[in-house]
């Protein structure tokens, strides 16, 4: 099992953008993938659940 986590400091540096990647191209690959989001600003989860509201 390999965990890849996608880290920085500052903010606006496209780690989520970068996860979101990442995480689909595994999934295509054939590998299981799990996103956790523990951002404050909780962008992974606003990205993955754009139809629900995100508090």
């Amino acid at each position: 099992m390999a965990v890849i986590a996608p880290i920085s400091a500052h903010g606006g540096v496209g780690k989520t953008t970068i996860t979101v990647h990442m995480a689909h191209a595994a999934a295509v690959g054939g590998f299981s993938v799990l996103l956790v989001d523990l951002a404050p600003s909780a962008g992974l989860s606003a990205v993955l659940l754009r139809d629900a509201e995100v508090e």
